[in-house]
């Protein structure tokens, strides 16, 4: 188990060679400000690695402690939980970059349009890439935005809802329980190992009059619930009995993934 855990992190910290080169670089100045202090900039880069290393640290210790085997085995969210590490990434950039500068006394030698040109740019890149902040912007986040938007004029107000998206992440049950402002029944999504028997048994579980959106298909979906379904499109059902009924539709857009 170890070995896997080891490996995935070291798989997500080469993907995201962009934060953790800057903090395997802080560990390399933390070490050498620990064997020989001189200077600030010793005790940032100490500060930092120490920070890093001990969060790594705790993460691979939840990992092979309290995660299932499953979860721990690729470190799920393994990049997630290491931004919380990331203004100590920004201040050791900032800082070692600004203290490197001085140093070698090159801010005085840079001529004058570029250090305007610098001002322009961090001023301008921000609107540039805002498109990238907008994440909720991102397919197909706003189709089930959408979708539970309208869902708070099809069902009761605390009509009980259950998110079926056996293709997703579950981001689309988080989204669905956000704006109809309940905790939900539950969901299936792609990390609950969502096999056709299992979303069969788990469905016929839930409570009489539930409401289930369903947002992608496995196979044996169309015939459990007794009518033909598209890929292109999320569904509303209501549970009546033994038997469903299809309450609404929804037409999925264009750059859907999936």
């Amino acid at each position: 188990m170890i070995p896997e855990i080891l490996q995935s992190m070291g798989y997500v910290a080469f993907k995201k060679i962009g934060f953790f080169g800057p903090m395997v670089i802080a560990c390399y100045f933390g070490v050498k400000g620990l064997i020989k202090f001189k200077t600030d900039f010793d005790m940032i880069s100490i500060l930092a690695a120490s920070i890093f290393l001990i969060y790594m640290a705790f993460l691979f210790l939840a990992y092979v402690a309290a995660f299932p085997a499953s979860s721990a085995a690729t470190a799920v969210s393994f990049w997630r939980y290491s931004t919380h590490n990331g203004m100590v990434a920004t201040a050791f950039i900032s800082i070692g970059g600004l203290y490197f500068l001085k140093h070698r006394n090159i801010l005085n030698e840079f001529p004058n349009l570029v250090k305007v040109t610098a001002i322009v740019l961090v001023v301008i890149l921000p609107l540039g890439f805002a498109h990238k902040i907008r994440f909720d912007l991102e397919p197909p986040k706003p189709h089930f935005t959408d979708v539970a938007k309208d869902l708070r004029t099809l069902i009761p107000r605390k009509g009980l809802v259950f998110v079926l998206d056996p293709m997703g992440t579950g981001e689309s049950n988080k989204i669905t329980y956000y704006y109809l402002n309940q905790l939900g029944t539950g969901y299936i999504s792609a990390f609950t190992q969502p096999t056709p028997a299992k979303v069969r048994s788990r469905l016929d579980s839930i409570a009489n009059k539930t409401y289930v959106v369903v947002h992608s298909l496995i196979s044996g979906l169309p015939e459990y619930f007794g009518v033909s379904l598209s890929r292109d499109k999320s569904y509303l059902f209501q549970k009546k009995g033994r038997s469903w009924l299809l309450v609404h539709d929804w037409k999925k857009p264009k750059n859907h993934k999936y």
